[in-house]
């Protein structure tokens, strides 16, 4: 009997032993297993394809990234003679100013450690566009066979919109797009969605 004993005895630690060292080679394969994927899998690049880049820079096609409101002032005068055909007036004004980048000039390339962005200088995407409905006129005079009419409304839009150009802070503002631009494509490629590569960011007139 108590040879018996014993006998079941050690059949239960053996099979203590075994289940213990077969737990001890699941966990060591389990770790081994993790630490494969995250030096063989875990480090790897995230996988974006050129597809996926581009369809995400599509989203910036012509884009507005800045624009600026400039007010000025101008004097019209027409006619020579005072009194009879001479007229004159100052013109309050307000201009537009719209100023962007073009997507479809932008190129990239892919490496396993970097997205490489290149990005054209903002411009000026449309003329200066002055607001019909701002203008204001102050001291207007006009003469006997020399009235204001349409045609001088015309002439004094075509000289704010010279006079915006001249005058307006417009690099000041490209700055402005450019920055923007900038700013716009790391929120586009964030650092999460390029895993360990690197975003870098450059100007087509840098290179």
């Amino acid at each position: 009997m108590r040879r018996n004993k014993e006998e079941k005895r050690t059949t239960a630690d053996f099979f203590k032993t075994a289940f213990m060292m077969a737990g001890a080679i699941l966990v060591a394969l389990f770790l081994g297993g993790l630490i494969m994927w995250f030096y063989l899998g875990g480090n790897k690049p995230a996988d974006i394809s050129a597809e996926f880049v581009e369809s995400r820079i599509e989203k910036v096609a012509k884009l507005t990234t800045a624009e600026m409101t400039y007010r000025g002032m101008i004097r019209y005068t027409d006619g020579d003679i005072p009194l009879l055909t001479r007229k004159h007036v100052n013109a309050m004004y307000e201009a537009q100013i719209n100023v962007g980048i073009d997507a479809s000039q932008i190129t990239y390339d892919m490496t396993d450690k970097e997205l490489i962005i290149r990005l054209p200088k903002a411009k000026l995407l449309d003329e200066v566009n002055i607001l019909p409905d701002s203008l204001r006129y102050y001291d207007k005079q006009t003469s006997i066979l020399n009235q204001i009419d349409e045609e001088d409304v015309t002439e004094i839009l075509k000289k704010a919109q010279e006079d915006a150009q001249l005058h307006a802070n417009v690099e000041g503002v490209i700055a402005e797009a450019d920055a923007n631009a900038k700013d716009l494509i790391e929120t586009l490629f964030p650092k999460e969605l390029l895993g360990e590569r690197t975003l870098v960011i450059t100007s087509l007139q840098e290179e």
